[in-house]
């Protein structure tokens, strides 16, 4: 596509970019596939990433051993390394963190926390606490304040199981 890979350069090995835009920034990342419009364009340094669809680990900068996979899924990744994320906006406003499995509709949509596992429509929507884990439609999807949100080592499992659920911890919703 039109200036897929624009800015590669000798010691630039490796990548495969797809689509508009498809990580026309990488200058010193290798190994990297990005396929749709502007999937991974912002990509300089990252290594080993995989970007499939419209906008997918759009911003991602130096981020490395991620696979985003849907339409904006991990958009706004910049450093975050480790990750897999797969869905429509899945993890799509989530600047950073690291080892953290996002499955699903607007799964993480905000989160930031690291070692997250979140499947389901809108599970972890908006959790930026860390080690938390959400199985089901709308589990821990947090309040509508994104920075009070900072609950760690909790477990959700089912519809809507700790919702609203902001800043506890070792708990186990059912």
């Amino acid at each position: 596509g039109e200036s897929a890979g624009a800015a590669s350069d000798s010691d630039t090995c490796y990548n495969i970019g797809i689509g508009y835009l498809a990580l026309k920034s990488v200058n010193s990342g290798d190994d990297n596939v990005a396929i749709g419009t502007k999937a991974g364009c912002s990509t300089t340094s990252g290594i080993y990433n995989v970007f499939l669809g419209y906008y997918s680990g759009k911003e991602n900068t130096n981020g490395k051993v991620n696979f985003f996979g849907g339409y904006s899924a991990g958009r706004c990744n910049q450093s975050g390394c480790y990750n897999v994320m797969f869905g429509l906006s899945a993890g799509k406003c989530g600047t950073s963190g690291n080892n953290r499995i996002y499955i699903g509709q607007g799964v993480g949509e905000h989160a930031t926390g690291a070692h997250g596992t979140f499947i389901g429509y809108y599970a972890g929507c908006r959790m930026i606490g860390g080690c938390n884990i959400a199985i089901g439609k709308e589990t821990l999807k947090g309040t509508t304040t994104n920075s009070n949100n900072t609950g760690t080592y909790n477990i959700a499992l089912g519809y809507a199981a700790g919702c609203l659920l902001s800043s506890g911890t070792f708990n186990i919703l059912l």
